[in-house]
């Protein structure tokens, strides 16, 4: 099944529990996409997301999650919801060997290097350091991680399954 790693809004749902407690819920803008390869079925997501308390350094209006399903078109067509490193893999066990390469060996171009750190300096993300030849791409999304929540156990630990029911 298709994945792909994405930057999106937060979404926020405020729940009144009593009289006295207002709960606000946090989830990524894809958990409410729907997978037209499943019909009536939402995109399958592991993200990171901040808690909304606006700690120094992190960012609570948007949040980094790895998605997958059959068809990631809706994903494509949303301009809130942006491709991180411009790559569909055909698989996790593909976007895995592919984490731990750097982007030179995954044939980034110049171009696109400099497009994707572009993006990531217009998120407020360091880029420094982060080339063609190294440091491996899973690197990359660890920056980004650190940026939306400082105590996050790092992207390493997202875990999303491929079910197609």
């Amino acid at each position: 099944m298709p994945a792909r790693w994405v930057i999106s809004p937060v979404a926020r749902v405020e729940s009144i529990i009593d009289i006295d407690t207002v709960r606000i819920d946090r989830y990524p803008k894809v958990s409410g996409m729907f997978d037209p390869g499943r019909p009536g079925k939402t995109y399958q997501h592991s993200s990171i997301i901040s808690d909304g308390f606006g700690r120094l350094g992190e960012v609570d209006n948007w949040c980094l999650s790895l998605v997958t399903g059959v068809d990631l078109t809706p994903l494509t067509l949303d301009p809130e919801v942006l491709d991180v490193i411009e790559a569909t893999f055909e698989s996790l066990v593909v976007m895995r060997s592919s984490l731990a390469r750097t982007p030179f060996n995954e044939g980034w171009s110049a171009a696109k290097v400099t497009r994707i750190r572009d993006r990531l300096e217009a998120r407020a993300i360091d880029s420094t350091g982060l080339t063609r030849t190294g440091p491996p791409i899973v690197d990359w999304f660890e920056r980004i991680a650190l940026r939306i929540h400082t105590r996050h156990n790092g992207v390493r630990g997202l875990h999303v399954t491929e079910r197609v029911d």
